[in-house]
């Protein structure tokens, strides 16, 4: 439980700049950040991966592979663009979702969070957080990979999640009409998501008439 709770404590805020360590410009102890969440055996050699020796060690460190989940989500393990990669516990890529959408994940976690969470039962509130944000199961599916990269286990109370397609309704009011030269019409298009996720559309208009 302590370990998550100091997990909990170094997701980046909303007003850091968000490289993923921890302390960088305070300089606590003279060595820098205190934490490091892309690759935490960096700094004092917490742990990347989870292991049954976790809840017995000190929670400061044993935050490490949560830490480490946080960022294979939000950012994968080789996210280019100058940010740092990220080894993974089981040698398999992961690709992230963004750190607006892991942070959604992660807080959706918390609210179903309990007393005496443990890493394997956080696993499956968090699967649980994903697949209720997205029905077509890709954040589901991410957040799976992140937790088998830093090898906490499936749990028998893990969801599972079938992509559910996306499907739109579009309507036209009125559907038709006429209009007198250099006069102005007006049609409202109409659109419900009939199966799936809302998503942004675009829509385009062609066969104007010409003057």
């Amino acid at each position: 439980m302590g370990a998550l709770t100091e997990a909990y404590a170094n997701e980046p805020a909303p007003y850091d700049t968000p490289d993923f360590t921890v302390g960088e410009m305070i300089n606590l102890q003279g060595r820098g950040p205190i934490r490091n969440m892309y690759n935490p055996q960096l700094i004092s050699n917490n742990p990347n991966c989870y292991s049954a020796s976790i809840p017995n060690t000190e929670e400061h460190a044993a935050a490490g592979p949560l830490n480490h989940w946080f960022y294979l989500l939000s950012e994968g393990s080789t996210p280019g663009g100058g940010k740092p990669a990220s080894p993974t516990c089981n040698n398999q890529q992961v690709t992230g979702v963004g750190i607006q959408s892991a942070g959604k994940i992660f807080y959706g976690g918390m609210l179903l969070k309990t007393s005496g969470m443990t890493y394997k039962q956080y696993r499956t509130a968090t699967l649980t957080s994903a697949k209720n944000l997205d029905a077509s199961c890709g954040l589901f599916n991410t957040t799976k990979a992140a937790w088998d990269a830093i090898s906490v286990p499936a749990q028998a109370g893990d969801p599972t999640c079938t992509g559910q397609q996306t499907d739109f309704s579009l309507a036209l009011s009125p559907a038709g009409g006429s209009v007198d030269a250099g006069a102005t019409a007006t049609a409202t298009v109409n659109t419900s998501t009939v199966s799936g996720a809302a998503q942004q559309i675009s829509l385009t208009a062609s066969g104007a008439p010409r003057a």
